[in-house]
């Protein structure tokens, strides 16, 4: 179905689990971005520190946002490669500039590092902002309460990750309360 069944706390438990790199829960949207004149639709995605290693990114300049500032819900960003050519222009350094998201103003932080296309989808068309700022203050219609859209997992190796995804999936279905047989609610 289409409903939202993972949670921050699932991805607490998956986090514990022997072969985990890092785990990064997340809500996404989408949300007018402006700066000065311009203005700019994209993908907003809500989630922990951890996101830059458990999806392999890396940042061309600033820095990502810490745990504590993930945790009071502060109002920072970080932009991909697609949404600074397009909002700011050439010549102008984002990092340390003030956009609104919505009618929300948070700071840039960081740019990451362009990653291109992956079929359809421009994969530097994104502002990535903390898990809890999303939810309380661009999100919150479509997520409530400790619901995430998605959970992103890094083993430690690839040898670690076949068992790995059976332990995350044995989690949840126990987590989940699925009975043997019946369909899992995540995939």
């Amino acid at each position: 179905g289409s409903g939202t069944t993972l949670t921050g706390k699932d991805a607490d438990a998956i986090a514990q689990l022997d072969g985990v790199k890092a785990v990064s829960p997340s809500v996404n949207g989408g949300a007018q971005l402006i700066y000065e004149g311009s203005n700019w639709s994209t993908r907003i995605e809500g989630v922990t520190p951890d996101y830059l290693v458990a999806r392999d990114l890396t940042l061309s300049s600033g820095q990502m946002f810490d745990q504590a500032a993930a945790e009071s819900g502060r109002k920072v960003a970080v932009l991909g490669q697609t949404v600074v050519d397009n909002l700011f222009g050439d010549g102008v350094d984002p990092v340390g500039q003030r956009i609104r998201v919505g009618p929300i103003p948070f700071t840039v932080i960081g740019v990451l590092s362009p990653k291109g296309q992956s079929g359809f989808q421009d994969q530097d068309d994104i502002v990535v902002v903390p898990l809890d700022a999303a939810r309380s203050r661009i999100i919150g219609r479509g997520v409530s309460g400790d619901q995430v859209n998605q959970i992103y997992v890094k083993a430690v190796d690839k040898d670690a990750l076949y068992q790995l995804e059976q332990d995350v999936g044995n989690l949840l279905r126990e987590r989940h309360r699925i009975q043997p047989g019946a369909d899992d609610d995540f995939n």
